[in-house]
């Protein structure tokens, strides 16, 4: 009796699946990178910083003090948008193990045609032309526009579009007013994250 308790045990145990052992490191930070590059909205926010030394607050520059604008800064740069994507792909991989090794070839593979359209879309926007991404999709292979495609529009990608910072603006048909709403709300959920690290208060600003 005991004998066959243990093989039902064993048999039992092979069954079961091998739980996903968490991204190392490497992974965590390639994935990052990968993310940053579809959405430069840390190099955006540098540039700006760039052109005017009192920017976030050149409106109000009374209302903080050079140590809190320092950190502001440097909280809204390349840098500082880094440090929070990767906290947010350190959340997810513990969240969702099993899945980020196929997402992060997804990314890999989708990336650099993420990263040329929202380039371009900048681009379009600050000199007011239009853009027509099928004109950058030419040049993309059939992997990288299966990636794209699957990361935009799979439902099962959903957890991981909402990583990105893009969510279903892909999806959708609003074009260039969706696009910019993406940039928009990155840009201001990276704006209060700076103020509570720099203990600047909002209403300081309004």
């Amino acid at each position: 009796m005991r004998v066959c308790l243990a093989v039902t045990a064993v048999l039992m145990a092979l069954a079961l699946p091998a739980a996903a052992a968490t991204p190392g490191e490497k992974q965590i930070d390639e994935m990052t990178d990968l993310l940053v590059s579809m959405l430069p909205v840390g190099a955006i926010m540098e540039e700006a910083a760039g052109e005017n030394p009192a920017w976030p607050v050149q409106d109000k520059p009374d209302a903080v003090t050079p140590v809190q604008l320092a950190c502001l800064r440097n909280e809204l740069s390349r840098d500082g948008f880094r440090r929070v994507k990767r906290a947010e792909v350190v959340e997810y991989a513990v969240a969702h193990p099993g899945r980020f090794a196929e997402e992060l070839q997804l990314a890999r593979t989708a990336a650099p045609v993420f990263g040329s359209i929202v380039q371009a879309g900048i681009a379009s926007a600050k000199t007011d032309t239009d853009l027509d991404p099928a004109d950058l999709m030419r040049t993309a292979s059939a992997d990288q526009l299966l990636a794209l495609l699957t990361i935009a529009r799979d439902p099962g990608y959903r957890d991981f579009r909402a990583l990105s910072g893009f969510g279903d603006v892909l999806a959708g048909d609003g074009g260039k007013a969706d696009g910019k709403s993406v940039g928009e709300m990155a840009a201001i959920k990276m704006m209060f994250q700076g103020m509570k690290a720099c203990d600047v208060s909002p209403g300081a600003l309004m």
